[in-house]
């Protein structure tokens, strides 16, 4: 599905992929700056408005939980300045911005473009089987998934506990998700424990550089004051 999408479009989408993962291409096709904007917030938003039946009463509401991957070289909040919508720090503690490192590591192959081809043929060859045993395994251990995440999310918390609020929420709420799965799922993909850990503190750092230790509100009043600063410069005089 494209960002092009109707914002209408992507709630359908999404709930219809409930308790799913929906991925949106090519963010730089977005070119009602508006309709990014709803897209982004609604999508997120994980219940759509409510909406009167012409005979009387409301229609069912449709609610929806995803995980979202946007793929395009411009993230949200580039896209969205480009197109002179509204950022909303909200929006980027929901679809976090993380840059995306060249692999250094190919294994047997001579360069990244083998590597993409092989991925990609063997994802047409080889899919289903790991996430059905995904889901029986965390339908079988609700409890050890429950405690599993709670040991895992206060280490998070610890971590970013001189951060802000929305560090802080992004930390405990996405990033210790990401570990726990990765942490049951071991028997699945043979990744060591140790080896999801920095994987995912890896990706948190890099997100962190993105959007700052500061809450986005904050860091956007001490730019702007900055940037105004910059421009009027000649207005001041130097004190001895």
């Amino acid at each position: 599905m494209s960002w092009s999408t109707t914002a209408t479009g992507v709630k359908n989408e999404a709930a219809a992929r409930n308790d799913g993962f929906i991925t949106l291409d090519e963010i730089g096709q977005a070119k009602d700056g508006k309709n990014l904007e709803t897209i982004a917030y609604d999508l997120f938003n994980e219940t759509d408005k409510i909406r009167g039946e012409k005979e009387g009463g409301n229609r069912q509401i449709k609610r929806w939980k995803v995980s979202a991957l946007s793929t395009g070289e411009k993230d949200l909040e580039t896209q969205l300045r480009l197109q002179g919508a509204k950022v909303h720090a909200g929006q980027l503690v929901r679809l976090l911005n993380v840059p995306l490192e060249e692999a250094n590591h190919l294994h047997h192959f001579p360069n990244n473009k083998a590597h993409a081809d092989h991925l990609n043929e063997k994802v047409q060859e080889c899919f289903g089987v790991i996430g059905r045993e995904w889901i029986a395994f965390l339908s079988n251990n609700a409890d050890a998934v429950k405690s599993t995440y709670k040991i895992i999310r206060q280490k998070w918390l610890d971590l970013s506990n001189n951060m802000s609020g929305q560090v802080q929420r992004v930390a405990g709420d996405r990033f210790a998700v990401l570990e726990t799965a990765l942490y049951l799922a071991k028997d699945l993909t043979q990744w060591t424990e140790e080896e999801s850990a920095q994987a995912i503190l890896k990706n948190f750092l890099n997100w962190k550089e993105e959007f700052g230790e500061n809450s986005r509100e904050e860091t956007s009043i001490i730019q702007s004051i900055i940037s105004w600063l910059l421009v009027n410069e000649s207005r001041f005089v130097q004190y001895p």
